[in-house]
């Protein structure tokens, strides 16, 4: 396949969550998010702004989440599946260990497609 410097808006990526239970065990949950696609000053920008070790960083953490968090799919609340709105937003990312999943998915992908097995 031709590389195309035509790209679309959104890539789409799996999320892994591991979240550990009461038994001392981990629990992995998936789903999958849409991110906004962001050119690399807008990359460079939200890591200079972030900070790395610095005070307040989840808070950052979670605005780049809520900045290019578009969509997502395989998320189920109390009564089914959860859809994608601002006010589930939120709720999610009060959720550490998702917080910490999406924004790795994001940066992951955002330089470059996972390599296929």
């Amino acid at each position: 396949m031709s590389f195309s410097i035509v790209l679309s808006q959104s890539f789409t990526t799996p999320v892994v969550v591991r979240i550990a239970n009461d038994k001392g065990a981990v629990d992995e949950s998936k789903f999958t998010a849409t991110f906004k696609r962001l050119p690399i000053p807008e990359l460079d920008a939200m890591a200079l702004v972030r900070g790395d070790g610095a005070p307040g960083r989840s808070s950052f953490i979670v605005d780049e989440v809520r900045r290019v968090l578009i969509d997502w799919s395989g998320i189920n609340g109390a009564e089914g599946a959860l859809p994608f709105t601002a006010e589930n937003v939120e709720m999610v990312l009060l959720i550490p260990q998702a917080v910490r999943a999406l924004h790795a998915a994001f940066w992951l992908d955002a330089y470059g497609a996972r390599e296929k097995n």
